[in-house]
């Protein structure tokens, strides 16, 4: 090879091929898109595996048109200690990428690292923010609960629970004990539309004992609800609900409902929403709401590799522990004080 033929395929190299790890949106001359890590990107061909799975994707660089990374490497080693608006403005622009979890993760990164760094000035607004380009529903309470704590006004509004684009599970977890405690109330309606929720009949068949998808649903629409009253009871047409009928003499004891005001339904015979249930069905039940008990799942100021505990565990044995709370440090896997880029990673800024 000739000498003067080796400093360009170093160019071309440099200009064309992203840093690996990274993701990028590959956009081909035919109005194709594709997102994914860059696995290989010679001057023949790019190979890349698709976000969310292990499918790889091979293109021939004269099909491709435009090759986009979307974190910017140059703009993250532009960012200094000490000027969190810059980490948190550079984070607004990443969460216009949600389908790009590289630029989910950076744009968390970021605004941690704002949070962290001027926590009066960009602390609640950043958690907000991170809540809403959270991973789970779990971690999008976890950032409000911080911001709570950050919020100098203390709104309880922000503790409202959250549920996240694509954390369908969580939705389908919740939507499954929902439609158990409408069950075990007889409220067959309500019980039919959360069994419903997409994810819900997994939930019935990891459980053994409790009854298939396909047995609750028969159950619920073998006890429908009474559509002729609420609780087993119309007001009397007698007394028109007063328990008392005038009489030549006065007032008097309604015969009718027994001065109650009230009769059992004609229909329903007063048990509007009665469902039998198995005795093991009903424990299972009772069980599974239980354990739903609150257990916050979030990131504690304890070391990374600390086992999660819940809540109701702090109280029990001999000696009662100090509640761990909630820190800035350990609320994901990224630490803050690491605000640094350089080399394609991020580390702590050097002492002066």
């Amino acid at each position: 090879m000739r000498t003067w033929i080796r400093p360009l395929i170093v160019v071309i190299s440099l200009v064309v091929v992203p840093l690996p790890a990274w993701s990028v949106i590959v956009q081909t001359k035919d109005g194709k898109e594709y997102k994914g890590h860059l696995i290989k990107n010679d001057a023949i061909q790019l190979v890349m595996r698709l976000h969310g799975s292990n499918e790889q994707v091979m293109l021939f660089q004269a099909d491709i048109k435009n090759i986009v990374q979307t974190v910017q490497f140059k703009e993250l080693e532009k960012l200094k200690p000490g000027q969190a608006k810059d980490y948190y403005e550079y984070a607004l622009t990443l969460m216009g990428e949600p389908l790009d979890p590289e630029a989910k993760e950076t744009a968390l990164r970021l605004f941690l690292i704002a949070a962290y760094q001027e926590p009066v000035s960009y602390g609640f607004n950043a958690l907000i923010k991170m809540s809403e380009v959270a991973r789970t529903g779990d971690e999008a309470s976890a950032f409000r609960a911080m911001a709570f704590l950050l919020d100098a006004i203390s709104d309880k509004g922000t503790l409202k629970k959250t549920l996240v684009a694509g954390d369908e599970d969580l939705k389908a977890r919740e939507s499954f004990l929902k439609a158990l405690e409408m069950l075990r109330r007889g409220k067959t309606k309500d019980a039919l539309k959360f069994g419903q929720v997409k994810g819900v009949a997994a939930y019935f068949d990891a459980i053994p004992g409790l009854m298939s998808h396909q047995d609750f649903v028969n159950l619920c629409e073998a006890n429908p609800e009474c559509a002729s009253c609420k609780d087993g009871r119309v007001f009397c047409s007698q007394c028109a609900g007063n328990g008392a009928v005038k009489t030549a003499l006065g007032l008097a004891p309604c015969q009718a409902c027994q001065a109650k005001g009230f009769t059992l339904c004609k229909k329903c015979k007063g048990k509007p929403r009665q469902v039998k249930l198995a005795p093991l069905q009903v424990q299972l039940i009772l069980q599974l709401e239980l354990l739903n008990a609150s257990d916050p799942k979030a990131k504690l100021d304890s070391p990374p590799d600390a086992k999660s505990e819940k809540w109701s565990a702090l109280l029990s044995g001999a000696q009662i522990r100090p509640i761990p709370v909630l820190s800035l440090l350990h609320l994901t896997e990224f630490d803050p004080r690491q605000c640094v880029f350089k080399n394609g990673k991020w580390v702590e800024p050097l002492s002066p």
